[in-house]
């Protein structure tokens, strides 16, 4: 098992790797519409590292890692989700 500094950078990781992907895509696809929403979906991943980071705590165990990574993957998959829907359709 990893440790919790470990855990840690690698939720900056992923969290840093979705912002950087998000905003990539803001600039590049967004028009005046959808702009807000895609500051809407940097402030979620902001809202998701907070929260994953508040769950390494002092006392980290393996089940609170497995509890850490299913909240991690399920709010990430929602992200994930919101960012695919403002992209642009294919014609």
């Amino acid at each position: 098992m990893a440790n919790k500094r470990q855990v840690k950078k690698a939720i900056y990781n992923a969290c840093g790797e979705m912002a950087m992907q998000c905003l990539i895509a803001q600039e590049m696809l967004s028009n005046e519409q959808t702009f807000e929403q895609w500051d809407q979906v940097l402030v979620d991943i902001a809202a998701l590292q907070s929260a994953a980071i508040a769950r390494v705590r002092r006392g980290f165990n393996k089940a609170q890692a497995r509890e850490l990574t299913d909240f991690f993957t399920t709010r990430a998959q929602e992200i994930a989700g919101k960012m695919n829907a403002l992209m642009p359709k294919k014609a």
